[in-house]
């Protein structure tokens, strides 16, 4: 089953933020050492930049294809191979795509363009055109706080099917936000595309889950 989701408005309720004290800023053309202190020295490694931000930073992202490459946090649940890679997202950061990564501008979100193709995150990390070895949650979230942001990303290619089926890789293609239960985890998720992902047990696009199960898909 495959479903496209236009997140325009924030997904979850959440309060405003009102900071930032970093800003941080990746590009996919970049060198992965670039320490990502500005459009010119950008990082080519967007887990990176995230895994280096803390409560507050803000990760500007360049239009372009990312792959996650790193494996999930042990305590989001084990998982073997490259099929268990994902964009890990650190609670409280805040994370916006659709710029063009031009030095010298693009400082703050006004000079960013959305666009359906612009910073696309994607699952399709194995052969190219074969799904079965594609990722089984291309964006994950574990107890978010509610100043937690995703904005403005195509989230695609996520295939959520295995038999066995260990911490629910059956669900949650696109998104898979793990602690809901209770209002734990609620990330703000805004200026999204949410297309073409693959679930066999349901919420293709984004599941929330907590320690009851399954607490909601879409």
């Amino acid at each position: 089953m495959t479903k496209t989701l236009y997140l325009l408005l924030s997904l979850l309720l959440t309060t405003s933020h009102t900071w930032a004290q970093t800003t941080r800023y990746v590009n996919q053309t970049a060198a992965g050492s670039g320490t990502g202190a500005d459009w010119t020295n950008a990082s080519g490694d967007l887990q990176a930049t995230i895994d280096a931000s803390a409560t507050g930073d803000r990760v500007f992202v360049a239009t372009g294809t990312y792959r996650p490459t790193g494996q999930r946090p042990a305590t989001v649940g084990a998982a073997t191979g490259n099929r268990g890679n994902t964009f890990f997202v650190k609670s409280g950061v805040l994370i916006y795509g659709g710029f063009a990564g031009t030095p010298g501008t693009e400082g703050s979100l006004a000079g960013r363009t959305l666009s359906p193709s612009g910073s696309v995150l994607s699952g399709d990390a194995g052969t190219p055109f074969r799904s079965s070895d594609d990722i089984y949650h291309v964006v994950t979230f574990k107890n978010a706080g509610t100043t937690t942001r995703l904005d403005g990303f195509v989230v695609t290619k996520g295939y959520a099917i295995n038999l066995e089926a260990p911490f629910l890789d059956d669900v949650g293609a696109g998104i898979f936000n793990d602690g809901s239960n209770g209002g734990s985890s609620r990330p703000t998720i805004a200026n999204c595309l949410i297309t073409d992902n693959y679930a066999s047990g349901g919420g293709v696009g984004l599941t929330n889950v907590g320690s009851g199960g399954d607490a909601g898909a879409v």
